[in-house]
């Protein structure tokens, strides 16, 4: 197995060039969250779509691992209503009593990450990723990960982008 330490700078390099050789939503956001399980080796990565703009809920758009876990996370969630207000990564290192236990999706997991994707000022998204090991994300991860979170948010800048994402989120309301 590769230590994401020995090579970070390859890590973001090359999940930068499989993003920015995207031009549709659905594949960049996929990108984004196989990568991050992947290159950081994790158990589980999930990412959530706010459902509308008024942001009541988080909808699963895509999920890597074989976790059993809930479709719909509430924005009154402690954990995500800390991530939306905030705005910032949130981390849990092992599992104990926290108001950001809600962070490991499933009880398998001992430590977490959730990242918000920020775009105009507004989380549109959170990725959850999951281990099974307690304080699996260390520094070099954190880093690596928020990078990759920043870069993403970056490209839904782009108008045409995020009027994609919006329609993707409006056809998740309707399901």
């Amino acid at each position: 197995m590769v230590n994401i330490k020995d090579n970070i700078t390859d890590k973001i390099t090359d999940s930068y060039s499989a993003l920015t050789n995207q031009y549709n939503v659905k594949n960049i956001l996929t990108i984004f969250t196989e990568t991050s399980m992947d290159n950081t080796f994790s158990d589980l990565s999930c990412l959530y779509l706010a459902s509308d703009t008024d942001i009541t809920d988080y909808v699963l758009f895509y999920k890597k691992g074989n976790y059993d876990i809930n479709n719909i996370l509430p924005a009154t969630n402690p954990a995500v209503s800390f991530i939306i207000e905030s705005k910032e990564i949130s981390l849990i290192l092992k599992r104990k009593d926290s108001p950001f236990v809600d962070i490991l999706l499933c009880d398998d997991m001992q430590s977490g990450i959730a990242l918000p994707l920020v775009i105009s000022n507004n989380v549109k998204a959170i990725l959850f990723l999951n281990s099974t090991k307690i304080k699996f994300y260390d520094k070099s991860k954190f880093n690596y990960l928020k990078t990759l979170s920043e870069i993403t948010s970056l490209m839904f800048q782009d108008l045409k982008l995020n009027k994609e994402l919006a329609q993707i989120i409006n056809n998740l309301n309707k399901k």
